[in-house]
């Protein structure tokens, strides 16, 4: 394959894959990379997080589900920030 892969068997089967993230951007950001290359492979990933994350979600290609989060409204992501400093999240 042109990108040094092997190619996968024809019997390979593609998956539904679901992840739950909380609405916190440490636990979101790690698996971004991860959920893309899922997607990329042809695997249906299904990323349920809450609503104020699920922009960062959505360029992986997976079908975000967003629910309304439990945790409090405040500093952080939640008020516009990364929870970083000053860093905003990207949008």
């Amino acid at each position: 394959m042109p990108d040094g892969r092997p190619p996968r068997p024809a019997e390979a089967a593609t998956l539904h894959i679901a992840m739950i993230g909380t609405t916190a951007p440490s636990h979101i950001y790690p698996s971004l990379a991860l959920i893309a290359e899922l997607v990329r492979r042809g695997h249906r990933v299904t990323y349920a997080v809450g609503e104020s994350l699920a922009s960062l979600v959505e360029p992986t290609g997976a079908r975000v589900v967003p629910f309304e989060s439990l945790l409090p409204a405040g500093r952080g992501v939640l008020a516009g920030r990364s929870g970083c400093g000053d860093a905003r999240v990207p949008r």
